[in-house]
């Protein structure tokens, strides 16, 4: 009965020269891997730095605004920024952000609002979200090929946004705005992660 389990010695050939094939391609495919880090160990760094004009509105009224940002991007898609909205003659709104890209830019963060209302100056903590456009002009070549702009030492884009935020002001603020980027590429190769 035993005998209709045990399997031939032409199947047990078949069986072990598949394993060896598995076991070789489990081997292999580390080195694959392993590869393909080493040619990305410079991990790409792009810093990106700009201002602009916005209107801010604040409690029934719109105000002018003027956004300053510094953004960190490690990756095409993740960044980490660092900002502040000067409005109503001082810092209305200093913020941390964290990021994503994907053919629009989203983001939330956190930081210190100041508000001057009728009972004086009040400050506290102050959340918000965005979301932009980032549309490339410099260098030319964008439009024609995008993938190539990840690797240009410097590139200029425009940066049309929509940040609402919640902090010591009544309600919501509501910024629309216009910022002027440029973008350096600080170490790394995008094109190595391709």
């Amino acid at each position: 009965m035993l005998s209709m389990f045990a399997p031939s010695r032409r199947r047990s050939r078949r069986v072990r020269a598949t394993l060896r094939v598995c076991v070789a391609a489990a081997l292999l495919s580390p080195c694959a891997a392993g590869e393909r880090l080493a040619r990305a160990a410079d991990p790409p760094l792009r810093l990106a730095f700009g201002g602009g004009a916005a209107a801010r509105w604040v409690a029934g009224q719109w105000l002018p605004a003027f956004p300053l940002e510094l953004t960190l991007q490690p990756y095409p898609v993740v960044s980490a920024s660092l900002g502040g909205v000067i409005s109503d003659g001082t810092l209305a709104h200093g913020y941390v952000e964290l990021g994503v890209y994907f053919g629009v830019s989203l983001g939330a963060g956190v930081g210190l609002g100041n508000y001057a209302s009728p009972d004086g100056r009040a400050s506290d903590t102050a959340f918000h979200v965005s979301v932009g456009l980032p549309i490339p002009f410099y260098p030319p070549t964008a439009i024609k090929n995008p993938m190539d702009l990840l690797d240009e030492r410097w590139w200029g884009y425009l940066l049309p946004y929509y940040r609402p935020s919640w902090g010591p002001w009544p309600g919501a603020a509501h910024e629309v705005g216009l910022m002027l980027k440029a973008s350096y590429l600080l170490s790394g190769s995008y094109g190595k992660l391709f």
